[in-house]
């Protein structure tokens, strides 16, 4: 039969049925009060840990997938209006540089009538 220094590190695999041989386990807990009392305070913090599952319940989760849906099936014509207002543009940007400068309207002075500074005196 094992000692509790053999079966101690065994208790939580045993807890969890992970154990390929748990007849030596069984048999200590079966006749060890403080190696018993260890397994079952595995297993309440085992059990405690479980009832504080964080996962968002099953609606939370479908409606989390329903808007990454929507909102995928929006990204490629969010990138189609941008590449049409992109060629819009390069298209005026064009337009406007082919122009001769000759049809151009000239540049009008920005204040015509201002008296020069000599003009003053």
């Amino acid at each position: 039969m094992k000692t509790c220094a053999d079966i101690e590190p065994q208790l939580f695999a045993f807890e969890l049925g992970a154990l390929d041989s748990s007849a030596d386990c069984e048999a200590h807990l079966a006749t060890c009060g403080t190696c018993l009392a260890r397994f079952f305070e595995h297993k309440r913090v085992r059990e405690d840990a479980a009832a504080f599952d964080e996962r968002p319940s099953s609606l939370v989760r479908d409606r989390l997938r329903a808007r990454v849906a929507v909102r995928s099936r929006r990204r490629p014509l969010v990138w189609a209006m941008a590449a049409a207002a992109a060629v819009a543009l390069l298209l005026a940007l064009r337009a406007v540089l082919a122009t001769p400068s000759h049809e151009r309207a000239p540049d009008a002075p920005l204040i015509d009538s201002a008296p020069l500074s000599h003009d003053l005196m």
